[in-house]
């Protein structure tokens, strides 16, 4: 199957005026910075805790600007939080808490399954999901990409599908710092 497109001046300026339209919108300067410029980005074990979090919240409910997501990605919430997790009876039960306390969807499913991957992440994941997703920091190529999901599918991270490895993705950069 071959696939010929075929663009006209009209297409050209019309989306050569969205991007002057959009440039510098808000989502647009973020993406720069973060996706080509690779500036900002947070790659501590807490960094990377927020972004599981995060990948697991956003799934089935609306998690735009002033949602019940987007407040609970901002707030302090102690589920946000991976070195008072760390000290913790009972991780499970505290996630499911706040999950509950901010209204958020599927709050056992995902406290069951960030339960899971906090359990694996502190049973040695942790220096595994680190090497992976250094490979990534520079010179990134589509087989290095393959194997990072090849791994995130290992079964340590339930719930965490492909439409959200981009947001673990994301928090590569060469700013790249572990604690």
């Amino acid at each position: 199957m071959n696939l010929v497109w075929e663009i006209d001046n009209a297409t050209i300026k019309r989306w050569n005026a969205f991007v002057k339209a959009n440039k510098n919108r808000e989502l647009v300067l973020i993406r720069e910075k973060i996706n080509i410029r690779r500036e900002g980005i947070d790659i501590s074990k807490t960094g990377i805790w927020r972004a599981l979090v995060g990948c697991q919240v956003t799934t089935q409910q609306k998690s735009g600007p002033g949602s019940r997501v987007d407040k609970f990605l901002n707030s302090t919430s102690p589920a946000l939080n991976y070195a008072l997790l760390c000290r913790e009876g009972s991780v499970k039960e505290l996630l499911l808490r706040e999950l509950l306390r901010a209204g958020l969807r599927r709050a056992p499913t995902v406290a069951g399954n960030l339960s899971e991957i906090f359990d694996a992440l502190n049973a040695g994941e942790w220096s595994t999901l680190n090497s992976n997703l250094k490979s990534l920091i520079k010179n990134t190529t589509k087989g290095k990409e393959r194997k990072v999901v090849e791994y995130l599918q290992s079964g340590y991270f339930p719930g965490l599908g492909p439409k959200k490895w981009l947001r673990l993705f994301e928090q590569i950069s060469p700013i790249y710092k572990w604690n």
